[in-house]
């Protein structure tokens, strides 16, 4: 009989065009992983400054037609409403 495979955890994504794909809260946490293991290594920081954020302007929101960049005023007056 063929032994199974310790399967539990294994996660995989990819996009239908085959390239992987990893969410962008998993990248953070891996990079922070990265950052303390440096740290430990005995490696200090200097000069951090703080990245500021993007445009706040405007937010994208995916419609049946594709995605659909709105102003933040619109999303607030009508996709909160309802629920999106």
């Amino acid at each position: 009989m063929k032994e199974r495979t310790k399967m539990n955890g294994l996660v995989y994504h990819a996009k239908p065009s085959g390239k992987t794909y990893q969410s962008g809260q998993n990248k953070c946490y891996k990079k922070l992983q990265k950052l303390e293991a440096l740290i430990r290594e005995g490696y200090k920081l200097t000069d951090v400054k703080k990245k500021p954020a993007g445009d706040e302007k405007f937010k994208v929101i995916i419609t049946c037609f594709g995605p659909m960049k709105i102003t933040i005023e619109e999303y607030n007056a009508h996709c909160k409403q309802e629920g999106f």
